[in-house]
């Protein structure tokens, strides 16, 4: 028997035995699918999904057995390896017509599955192996249709409108340039230390915070609005009543018609979370779960996949779009890494669990960094030192009485 344990939908989808079970209900191959599925559950997704394509193609001709093909297939390559196709007589004309069959089933599914794979991009494989690099890159990155690259200041903004892409600095165009091809992806990569501000063809405004990267197309779909985001942005969705707009993410996917919210959903970090501003928006994670959110609660995912819904104040989650970090009772190693990234500064500390204090309060983040650091030391017991271009933490211990 086959080693399914690391099929997938495309897998299935050529399986003989699987389409046993999917088209003539053999008994052996249903009992063994369900078994499969009971027994490695991270198999279902793939086998539904695959189960539900094939159901939605009509066949014509009922689908030969396994046996039957694979002889037929041996016969075939028996026949040219003889050169005797002109030998093959009628009496081989049902024989052909079962591959026949079967071969059209397969293309039929290639088809139908790679216009599944043309309407859902391969996100992550768009996520370059040197982010990091990209990441640490002192000016923005634009992609146009995955291809060419423009290089971009933190004082730009970028414009998709009527097939065109217009680059902004105070209200003034500094470029513009028409897209050939709008059915392709854009992607944008926005370096530690930067923010920029993007408007896609919608209208939706996207505030874009450091160390981020977003994919988008050029021109949505006629169906929905689909973005991918790795890293943190604030976004006002233009409200489109037929035509929903989806923010997907690497544990959870955000669907909404026209809201505003943030989205914290870097790949490194241990939590991932929405906070809602207005509207409303559907949230559904890694786990098939789905929570709906209402303004002013925020939405947590952590690592082991357990998540859950606050209420706060949403505003002092998208302050940061004004230069400012609101501190709500956040550990002193998460405060760290947020200005790491908002200044691009290296900030490093021995023992992480002396970094386990509490903090509360707000931070100006127009001013230099080593005011806002010495902001922190002056109320949290840690001394901060600048050292080799990198700021070294040392929490303070209480001498013993």
């Amino acid at each position: 028997m086959k080693d399914y344990d690391q099929y997938h939908t495309q897998d299935f989808l050529t399986d003989i035995f699987f389409m046993d079970w999917i088209y003539r209900n053999d008994p052996e191959a249903a009992l063994f699918f369900k078994n499969l599925m009971a027994q490695k559950p991270h198999l279902v997704p793939y086998i539904e999904e695959a189960g539900s394509i094939l159901k939605k193609i009509q066949i014509k001709q009922p689908l030969p057995d396994a046996q039957t093909i694979d002889s037929e297939w041996e016969a075939l390559d028996r026949a040219i390896t003889r050169k005797q196709k002109a030998r093959v007589t009628i009496k081989r004309t049902f024989r052909w017509s079962a591959i026949a069959a079967s071969i059209t089933i397969l293309l039929m599914v290639g088809l139908f599955f790679h216009r599944q794979e043309q309407t859902e991009p391969d996100y992550l494989s768009m996520l370059d192996p040197e982010s990091s690099e990209l990441l640490t890159n002192p000016q923005i990155q634009l992609y146009l249709n995955h291809q060419e690259v423009l290089s971009l200041s933190e004082q730009e903004e970028v414009l998709y409108q009527n097939g065109n892409v217009i680059i902004t600095q105070e209200e003034e165009v500094v470029k513009e340039q028409d897209l050939k091809s709008t059915q392709t992806l854009n992607k944008l990569i926005v370096p530690y230390g930067k923010r920029m501000n993007l408007t896609l063809c919608d209208g939706t405004h996207v505030w874009v915070n450091s160390g981020t990267t977003i994919i988008y197309p050029s021109e949505f779909g006629k169906e929905k609005r689909e973005i991918f985001i790795n890293g943190e942005a604030y976004l006002e969705v233009a409200h489109e009543k037929d035509r929903e707009f989806i923010v997907k993410t690497t544990r959870m996917d955000v669907a909404v018609l026209g809201t505003s919210f943030n989205i914290s959903a870097y790949n490194e970090d241990s939590e991932y979370s929405v906070a809602l501003v207005s509207g409303k928006v559907a949230i559904k994670n890694d786990r098939h779960d789905e929570i709906t959110l209402s303004p002013n609660q925020r939405y947590k995912l952590n690592d082991n996949g357990n998540y859950g819904v606050e209420n706060v104040n949403a505003l002092d989650y998208i302050c940061w779009r004004n230069g400012l970090m609101k501190v709500d009772s956040e550990y002193l190693n998460s405060i760290f890494k947020r200005l790491s990234r908002y200044y691009n500064a290296s900030i490093l500390y021995d023992k992480q669990e002396d970094m386990m204090l509490k903090c509360n309060g707000k931070l100006n983040l127009t001013q230099d960094i080593r005011l806002v650091l010495n902001t922190i030391q002056t109320t949290a017991p840690v001394t901060i030192r600048e050292e080799n271009n990198r700021f070294i933490v040392e929490r303070i211990k209480k001498e013993a009485p």
